[in-house]
């Protein structure tokens, strides 16, 4: 086992992911499946997660600075670097399945950067788009990495992102993640019977890298789907 992974615990499903999500249409809801946080974490004792944020971070806005024409990063990206390098560690961690962005950069450029700080996970990047997985979680949900890819592509990504539904428009709340000094760190759709469950989970994937995050949630209204 590497030393940075910790010690590890998780099951394998006997179910496949196919199995349990069909590929409906965006916002046709399927109330059969909603997994909790609990069904997927795997606890790693020791495992670095701030540091693992700090190098992250470091790597991806060294990543932006070499693709910028002035050699420099900007606010925005700065602040992206940060909220970027906390989840992916909070994937690290063993606390939320994937990682996903797509950025300006190629999402090849940003795995080859960041693999070598993230020896336990899958680092893939393919077009603008980059995936960090942990196999592990993965293994609980009974899905692989192409279920991912799949679900990139579909834009029915958001249980492996840890939000509780595949697809926004399936989300009867939203949830809006803050740092202390109020910059929106992040934001999800999900739905609001467990709104508050996850919520507070995605809120403590950023406490590596920022003070004092807490959460909003606000009720979406009622829609309707063929």
């Amino acid at each position: 086992m590497n030393p940075s992974e910790g010690d590890e615990t998780s099951t394998s499903s006997s179910d496949s992911w196919k199995d349990q999500h069909s590929e409906s249409a965006p916002g046709r809801e399927d109330r059969r499946v909603s997994p909790k946080p609990g069904e997927w974490i795997v606890h790693r004792q020791g495992f670095d997660t701030e540091g693992t944020a700090s190098r992250t971070t470091k790597i991806l806005r060294h990543v932006y600075r070499r693709f910028s024409a002035k050699g420099t990063i900007d606010a925005d990206s700065e602040t992206w670097t940060k909220v970027a390098g906390a989840e992916i560690a909070a994937v690290g961690q063993g606390r939320k399945p994937v990682f996903h962005e797509e950025t300006i950069v190629p999402g090849a450029t940003f795995a080859d950067a960041i693999r070598p700080v993230l020896p336990h996970l899958h680092v893939e990047g393919r077009g603008t788009h980059i995936v960090v997985a942990d196999p592990a979680q993965l293994q609980r949900l009974g899905a692989t990495m192409a279920d991912v890819w799949r679900a990139v592509k579909s834009d029915n990504i958001g249980i492996f992102l840890g939000y509780g539904v595949k697809h926004w428009q399936e989300g009867t709340a939203k949830v809006l993640i803050f740092a202390g000094d109020g910059t929106m760190l992040a934001g999800f759709h999900t739905l609001i019977e467990s709104a508050a469950e996850f919520g507070e989970e995605r809120a403590k994937d950023y406490d590596a890298a920022f003070a004092g995050v807490y959460f909003l949630i606000e009720a979406k209204a009622p829609h309707h789907t063929i």
